[in-house]
């Protein structure tokens, strides 16, 4: 029970009262009659006041957010009792999101049922625990309210950028590219897999003499179909991750334009495996086709976030290579800062090009381009212009570094995709059908 803002109104009279009394006995006595009225008032109120035990209150949402974006949840009450009431509704949300208006006044009529909508943003990628809804209603005199507390519990995970995954559907949807792409996989498939000894039934055009002369019996090249190709994403959760790019983590536009990636290869007949790496592996899901991949991918990255380890490339990748015995195109999702810090990187994908594609793409932020493109004349004060000047020499000397660092990377043999937040997603998915346009695989 609280006590309402009526209550303290004449509270406050009865107390101004006593202050104007003073010595007065007729004053001091009205003072002691006006107290035991407001609470024997108070008293009979909370005596007359209804119970409003037979409702119930609901609130009905998707078990997966989508994060950083708006998500609807519908707050449902139902009035059993046969007078109307008027609730004030507040709906206890988890921390790390943000409400439109979580909390509302219904007036409910009886034996009937009201809704309503508001909406939530998470701003974290991770499991959310709904655990009560509030509701308070007025007294009969308006002296005090009652606060009821009903249990309502909801787990639910923010696990993607839907907006973006919408619009990656729609692009698919559209892209002249990508139906090139399915009209190649009508052909005759021509990817080599691997060599096997000649078995009746082989077709003699796909002998391999040079092999056949060294093994002394017949060998044959066997092919698999175009949409029998692997695709190992992997995603940097290393400490160069963690920085921030506007409202999000490098580590969250690299998940989300992994599950672009994903999507994209999944629609496209690819058998799609997924990986997460710091110094250590953290996640490793073998290379699957079908709709269902994509929602195990999604929800097995819930938990995981970017972490303060330097990442080891060259361990990692051995483990996922050993895991994945299929050539395969591997795509990972990183950044870069200069040549000595990617040493390990380069390492890595020196190994792994012996058997596997490798496409590596990074992300950088646009306004370190800005500053070292900055116009320091249009600063008037010189010691503007010296901060102005130094900003600028940092952020030359930055990009500077990240470039030899791409460089000792192409040399490796990788390919390298180097691009803003603002195109990561797209630019990633746009060089993957490249690489199945031209059979690199």
């Amino acid at each position: 029970m609280v006590l309402s803002p009526l209550f303290f109104v004449f509270l406050l009279a009865n107390l101004l009262l006593a202050v104007f009394a003073g010595k007065n006995i007729i004053l001091t006595k009205l003072f002691y009659l006006a107290d035991l009225i407001l609470f024997i008032t108070l008293i009979v109120d909370i005596s007359i006041t209804r119970s409003h035990r037979l409702i119930t209150i609901t609130r009905q949402c998707s078990s997966r957010f989508s994060f950083n974006h708006k998500n609807k949840v519908t707050i449902k009450v139902n009035n059993l009792n046969n007078f109307a009431v008027k609730l004030k509704i507040k709906d206890n949300y988890p921390l790390g999101m943000v409400a439109d208006s979580s909390m509302k006044i219904v007036d409910v009529l009886p034996l009937s049922q009201f809704q309503y909508d508001y909406y939530l943003t998470p701003k974290l990628r991770t499991r959310y625990n709904f655990k009560s809804i509030s509701y308070r209603y007025k007294s009969r005199y308006g002296l005090f309210f009652k606060t009821i507390n009903l249990t309502c519990e909801n787990e639910i995970m923010s696990l993607f950028d839907k907006a973006s995954l919408d619009n990656i559907l729609l692009k698919l949807t559209k892209s002249s590219a990508l139906g090139e792409l399915k009209q190649n996989q009508l052909g005759i498939s021509t990817n080599f897999s691997s060599l096997k000894e000649y078995t009746q039934g082989d077709s003699i055009n796909y002998i391999d003499w040079k092999a056949t002369a060294r093994k002394d019996k017949p060998i044959v090249r066997t092919y698999t179909k175009e949409n029998e190709q692997n695709l190992l994403i992997l995603v940097d959760a290393s400490r160069l991750m963690m920085s921030h790019l506007n409202d999000l983590t490098k580590f969250d536009y690299a998940l989300n334009a992994a599950f672009s990636l994903a999507l994209t290869a999944l629609n496209n007949n690819d058998n799609v495996g997924f990986g997460v790496l710091s110094h250590k592996p953290l996640l490793f899901l073998k290379p699957k086709r079908g709709n269902a991949q994509l929602k195990t991918i999604m929800e097995s990255c819930v938990d995981i976030k970017a972490q303060n380890f330097e990442a080891d490339y060259i361990n990692s990748f051995l483990y996922f290579t050993k895991a994945v015995k299929e050539r395969s195109l591997i795509v990972l999702l990183t950044d870069v800062t200069d040549e000595i810090s990617s040493s390990s990187l380069i390492k890595a994908l020196s190994l792994i090009n012996t058997k596997h594609l490798s496409f590596c793409a990074t992300l950088y932020d646009q306004n370190l381009v800005n500053l070292a493109k900055s116009n320091m004349n249009k600063l008037e004060n010189s010691h503007d212009q010296i901060t102005q000047l130094f900003k600028r020499a940092t952020s030359i000397n930055v990009l500077s570094d990240r470039q030899m660092a791409l460089s000792k990377l192409k040399m490796a043999k990788c390919m390298v995709l180097d691009t803003t937040i603002d195109n990561f997603s797209t630019e990633v998915i746009n060089n993957y059908i490249k690489i199945k346009l031209r059979h690199s695989l």
